[in-house]
Order: C-alpha cells, then sequence, then structure tokens
C-alpha cells in the first residue's frame, strides 16, 4: 500500500485537464490587432454633490428649466412655482397700503382746508 501510494506521488500524472465539447471550440488564425473585452456591470451612478432645496412658501411647479442630473451653477434657475395663495396676499397688501397713502393725502389736504378756512 505504501508502495502504492510513493508510486502515485512520484510517477503519476499531476496535470490538470478539461474536459471540452468539440462543438464549443472554434479555430481561427492568429492576428494582431485590438482586443476589447466587455464586462456587463449593474451599478448605480450616484452624485459627487447633492444639495436638497426647501422652498420657504411652497407652491405648485409651473415650468421646470433643468431636468433631474443637470449640472447647475450659482444663480441658474431650476424651476418656476406658482402659490396663488401667496399672490393674493400679495394683492391684498398692496391694495392695503395704496388705501393707507391715498386715506394720508386726504388727511393732509383736510388739514391744508382746516388751516385756510376761517373759523
Amino acid at each position: 500500500m505504501v508502495c502504492l501510494l510513493a508510486y502515485q506521488l512520484i510517477f503519476a500524472d499531476h496535470r490538470s485537464r478539461l474536459n471540452v465539447e468539440k462543438e464549443k471550440i472554434t479555430v481561427s488564425t492568429v492576428t494582431k490587432g485590438t482586443f476589447d473585452v466587455y464586462i456587463v456591470v449593474t451599478a448605480t451612478v450616484q452624485p459627487l454633490k447633492t444639495i436638497r432645496l426647501d422652498a420657504i412658501e411652497g407652491g405648485y411647479v409651473m415650468q421646470k428649466y433643468l431636468e433631474g442630473g443637470s449640472s447647475v451653477k450659482k444663480g441658474d434657475s431650476i424651476l418656476r412655482l406658482d402659490n396663488q395663495r401667496l399672490m393674493m396676499e400679495f394683492v391684498n397688501r398692496e391694495t392695503e397700503m395704496y388705501r393707507l397713502i391715498n386715506e394720508l393725502q386726504n388727511t393732509r389736504l383736510r388739514l391744508k382746508q382746516d388751516r385756510f378756512t376761517p373759523g
């Protein structure tokens, strides 16, 4: 038994073999050229830097100037929001401001009239 084991270690063929079907082998002439290897990889692309924006006043998106993933610089417009409630509030405050200006002008006019009216 020991002799058989020694014989296997010393004289046996230790080369590895791979059995391949003949139909799967392609034989052709060797030529010099570029060697392209394509490796299919599944990956997720991440941006270098992500900045989240919060709108102080919300609204509806009326127009999108840039698509997702586009590079932006400081001052670039990304989208336009529309907020009807905020617009109505602005118009109401503007109306109130004009009313106060008109009231102030009327008060000044009455003061001038009172000054020149004999009493």
